[in-house]
């Protein structure tokens, strides 16, 4: 429903600015797969003028951001229960690092919000 609504938002805009398809038909479902493609990613998507722009769910702001780092995973998860697994900005004293936070359910290990400190196979 999401994707549906924004496109009907985005396509004609984006059909004013920009000319490269040789038909509406084609720059739809081309534009289309891109739309479908950010909201399935990550969630929330938000129109900039002419343009996608793919906030994620650490968007501007928010427990996670660039401007707003997390102590933890955890404490993101405990912040926004609906927290999708991604790269998030984590304070790793006195620096600020991009880290992979795993917010899904481990089935015997407890709910989500897991610091991925390293692969499985740690050669690399």
């Amino acid at each position: 429903m999401v994707a549906k609504i924004l496109l009907l938002l985005v396509v004609p805009c984006f059909l004013f600015m920009h000319t490269y398809a040789t038909t509406r038909r084609d720059l739809f479902a081309n534009y289309y797969k891109h739309v479908q493609h950010w909201v399935s990613l990550k969630g929330d998507v938000i129109i900039k003028g002419c343009y996608v722009v793919r906030n994620c769910h650490r968007g501007r702001g928010g427990l996670g951001s660039k401007g707003k780092p997390a102590s933890s995973c955890k404490a993101i998860k405990n912040d926004r229960k609906s927290a999708k697994s991604g790269v998030y900005y984590i304070k790793t004293h006195p620096t600020v690092t991009k880290m992979y936070c795993y917010m899904e359910d481990i089935p015997g290990c407890g709910g989500g919000g897991w610091t991925t400190i390293m692969k499985t196979n740690g050669n690399k």
